[in-house]
């Protein structure tokens, strides 16, 4: 679009022209349509950023399924009768185009169900859970363990943090965070210096 338009092509090697696209995800498309099928193949899109491009991929012989995997609401707006993120606009407002859409817990669902409507291919699926029949022979107390996260803010790691409080209120855990220390410490000392949640210092460079 606008006064110059562009194209995508692709060479070889050579330099010489394989084809030419209009937009980059033309060329995507034109690739996916070129993997095996068997005799049908199984997309399962969990990216919210690729989702907004494969809602609008149907070929007959693929099977497109979309995992959401986070909040489908602004924050703060209510629930469920709130404010759609601009992010997940396109694709929420188009869940009946895939062949399935596959929700983490039954309160988004139903939260979904309740602003956009009813759909008929629209699931709930859970992180798969490996709980034993009898409590494991643990050398450690179980109140100890690690959490690796990705340190922003949809990974609500201050939630994990008053969790843990909640339930130990034992212990001396440590806080190890890269970027976000100064914030998540102030949580940390909000809930009484740490005592089931702690922070300290990860080694600087040059350190073992």
């Amino acid at each position: 679009p606008g006064e110059w338009p562009r194209s995508v092509t692709l060479c070889d090697t050579s330099g010489r022209p394989l084809g030419t696209w209009r937009t980059i995800w033309d060329l995507y498309y034109f690739w996916l349509d070129t993997l095996p099928r068997d005799p049908i193949a199984w997309f399962i899109v969990d990216s919210k950023t690729s989702a907004n491009h494969l809602v609008d991929y149907r070929r007959d012989d693929v099977v497109t399924l979309h995992v959401v995997h986070a909040s489908h609401l602004e924050p703060g707006t209510g629930r469920p009768m709130g404010e759609m993120r601009v992010s997940r606009q396109y694709v929420m407002e188009r869940l009946d185009q895939w062949d399935a859409a596959v929700f983490l817990t039954k309160q988004q669902l139903s939260e979904v169900d309740t602003l956009l409507g009813p759909g008929t291919n629209r699931y709930v699926i859970p992180h798969g859970r490996f709980v034993p029949k009898t409590p494991p022979n643990l050398k450690r107390s179980s109140l100890h363990g690690v959490m690796l996260t990705s340190l922003n803010r949809r990974k609500q790691i201050s939630h994990a943090i008053k969790a843990m409080n909640r339930v130990g209120r034992v212990g001396g855990g440590r806080l190890h965070d890269l970027r976000r220390q100064h914030a998540l410490g102030e949580v940390v000392g909000l809930l009484g210096g740490g005592r089931a949640v702690g922070r300290g210092d990860l080694p600087g460079e040059g350190e073992a």
